[in-house]
């Protein structure tokens, strides 16, 4: 999404001398916000409530401060923490920041992929890639996909790449 060059410097990303970056992202944003907007709502409770209350209800008040703030950090973190890069030789999905785990499907192993966007994530233009391979390995989920791609950000971009790739 932004600048190719930010992502290629990545430590958890190694390219070889012809690998290209086409496309990559985070999640997009759009799934993550009821739980932005409600840990923004109880830090403006917290912030505001103990100016009308009194007693032990203001430390219950204050308290809702750390909980909004440490909602909206986890939220933070799990959007920044996956990663979807599609380059011209495989399409990568990276989880994690302590314990990492990094999928990468090569074009060629890619037996069949399938594009599901949702009513709301055709107006916020995002969607789900799943991709399934030949082999089955263990990561394999019940429905067959090796590798789903969760709200892809211009999602019929992505399954462009990587239909046109396979």
């Amino acid at each position: 999404m932004s600048d190719n060059k930010s992502i290629e410097n990545s430590k958890w990303l190694t390219l070889g001398d012809d690998d290209k970056i086409k496309m990559w992202s985070h999640p997009s944003i759009y799934h993550y916000l009821p739980m932005i907007i409600l840990s923004i709502i109880l830090v403006l409770i917290g912030i505001i409530l103990p100016f009308f209350v009194s007693g032990y209800l203001i430390y219950i008040a204050i308290a809702l401060i750390p909980l909004g703030l440490g909602l909206l950090a986890y939220e933070y973190l799990l959007l920044m923490s996956i990663f979807y890069v599609a380059t011209n030789k495989s399409i990568i999905k990276k989880t994690g920041i302590i314990r990492t785990n990094l999928t990468s499907i090569s074009y060629e192993d890619i037996d069949k992929s399938r594009k599901q966007v949702s009513i709301p994530g055709r107006f916020l233009k995002y969607g789900t890639i799943k991709i399934e391979t030949a082999a089955s390995t263990d990561d394999t989920e019940r429905d067959g996909t090796d590798l789903k791609l969760e709200h892809v950000p211009r999602s019929y971009e992505m399954y462009d790449i990587i239909e046109n790739q396979t």
